[in-house]
């Protein structure tokens, strides 16, 4: 099997490229003491690691398979949360900012339609949605924010019933 990139990069050019944004827990909780520096604590290889390796897998099989999405490419932009709602939520107003951005671009660039010596800005793309973080407490903090700017979540393992 390719590794993740390859695969993308060796795919024709769809008309439609979409980004889905994840936070998981690569990382352990960051020690009570290194908090303020947001220094995370160690890697967690079983629970996250695997549902790295989980989401590009399942990628790589939607995009080889030209009948599950015609015409369109799915990538990711992945977040380490270090399952601590302060670190989550910095990351998530790095979606946040990227997805600003990539508009002020895109109506930049529609202002200067037929002017060449323009060229487009290509910077960050925005994500269409945002999968994680894992818990219920930390999901929370995060759908709130998430929520003023029409962004929508799937936390995978909360089991909170104020997500529902």
């Amino acid at each position: 099997m390719a590794a993740p990139a390859e695969t993308l990069t060796n795919m024709p050019r769809h008309s439609l490229y979409i980004i889905i944004g994840a936070l998981f827990s690569v990382h352990h909780q960051p020690p009570a003491d290194k908090v303020h520096e947001r220094q995370c604590g160690a890697v967690r290889e079983q629970y996250g690691i695997q549902r790295v390796e989980a989401m590009l897998a399942t990628l790589d099989r939607i995009n080889a398979d030209r009948r599950i999405l015609p015409d369109v490419t799915l990538g990711c932009e992945i977040r380490d949360s270090c399952w601590h709602s302060s670190v989550a939520l910095e990351q998530s107003i790095e979606f946040i900012r990227d997805t600003l951005v990539s508009a002020e671009e895109e109506e930049s660039a529609s202002r200067c339609v037929g002017d060449e010596s323009v060229a487009p800005i290509s910077g960050k793309k925005p994500i269409v949605g945002l999968i994680g973080p894992g818990s219920s407490s930390v999901a929370i903090q995060v759908q709130n924010l998430l929520q003023l700017f029409n962004i929508p979540q799937i936390a995978y393992s909360a089991t909170s019933t104020d997500l529902s």
